[in-house]
């Protein structure tokens, strides 16, 4: 029935399978430090950035910091908040490559938001959000779906993956080719304003 009433109104509608479960675990793991009192700490925080300005494993760079009790809530914020990326792929386990976003080097917390925290008008960003092509892991894709920091992109074969924003938007291949930008009542869907 809702794929009906989708097709009513010119939207298409499809079910996404389950994420990996590896994919999911390093997801749910950083949300639970999404909480502002784990980046409360301007010092810590850019401590930790400066200690993952080049990839590094996960406790050599909190140990660089300090003590890793007070230290790893700051790492798993500025990773949910995409100030640091890491891959999803693998479990995270301490010696797992972390570096710095693009987030993080601009000092912004989430590139699709709007104004200064978002994304730029005529700028890289400018075409990103729902609906925007991008070139990801040497594929052309699509973003279907945004959530929190997490990105649904499908290929050109249909295959759905879910990436957090941070690890998207650090690959070295990463670029936005364009966009196809849905229309709902007059305003575009899913883009920054």
């Amino acid at each position: 029935m809702t794929a009906a009433a989708y097709e009513a109104v010119g939207w298409s509608y499809r079910r996404l399978e389950p994420s990996d479960p590896v994919s999911a675990a390093n997801l749910r793991w950083p949300a639970g430090y999404r909480h502002p009192r784990n980046g409360s700490r301007p010092r810590l925080t850019a401590s930790v950035l400066e200690a993952f300005t080049r990839a590094r494993p996960l406790i050599e760079g909190v140990e660089a910091v300090g003590d890793p009790i007070e230290v790893l809530p700051c790492v798993f914020h500025a990773l949910w908040h995409s100030r640091l990326s890491v891959s999803l792929d693998e479990p995270l386990p301490e010696h797992v490559l972390v570096r710095m976003s693009v987030a993080g080097a601009e000092g912004t917390t989430a590139l699709w938001g709007g104004g200064a925290n978002g994304a730029r008008r005529g700028g890289r960003w400018s075409r990103w959000g729902l609906g925007a092509r991008v070139r990801f892991r040497g594929a052309r894709r699509q973003v279907v779906g945004l959530s929190g920091q997490c990105c649904v992109l499908v290929g050109e074969n249909g295959v759905d993956k879910v990436v957090l924003a941070g690890f998207l938007f650090t690959d070295p291949d990463f670029a936005v080719l364009g966009a196809e930008v849905r229309v709902a009542g007059g305003a575009a869907v899913g883009l920054p304003a």
